[in-house]
């Protein structure tokens, strides 16, 4: 004991000066959050009734898309939803993916939101599949979209690019 106290005495910082004004990171990593009855919308080609349970993502294998969601599999840190199996949702009703990414628009609906949460910004999805699309990417090039997908947003991300990859239960509300 006594010579952690040593220890503990010699290395402790001579330095007496107020701390208030140092910034120390909450964290450095891709967060998820834990909703219930939470607000968003999702896209469908097809009608959906009020009550209906969105089913998952079950990924898209061929083309572009395909090979953008197979690197985003592999890049996927750990602790993360995975895309695929799990349902997609926006925050705001003119960012639903469904729309004009996928061939025409979609009828939009309100749904409730319960599970774990990870908000990523929609636009690293689309520099990825820009980069892919022109055919004489890197691995290094298409890994950086990848990468910056899954750190997913901040404070500066607009709420009309923030994309939700939801690992649990989204119901339809009403079509708007």
């Amino acid at each position: 004991v006594d010579k952690f106290a040593d220890f503990l005495a010699r290395t402790e910082s001579k330095n007496t000066e107020p701390t208030l004004n140092v910034k120390i990171p909450v964290s450095t990593g891709p967060r998820t959050i834990r909703v219930s009855n939470q607000l968003a919308y999702w896209g469908s080609s097809r009608s959906a009734p009020v009550g209906f349970r969105v089913p998952p993502f079950k990924g898209i294998n061929t083309g572009n898309h395909g090979k953008a969601e197979n690197l985003l599999e592999k890049l996927k840190p750990r602790g993360l939803p995975s895309r695929m199996g799990n349902i997609f949702v926006a925050e705001d009703p003119n960012n639903v993916l469904m729309g004009s990414s996928f061939g025409g628009r979609a009828n939009i609906y309100k749904v409730k939101v319960d599970g774990v949460v990870f908000k990523a910004n929609l636009e690293n999805y689309t520099e990825l599949i820009v980069d892919i699309s022109k055919g004489d990417y890197t691995e290094e090039q298409i890994s950086y979209w990848a990468k910056e997908y899954w750190k997913g947003i901040d404070s500066s991300t607009s709420k009309d690019l923030i994309e939700w990859i939801v690992d649990g239960t989204v119901e339809v509300i009403e079509e708007i």
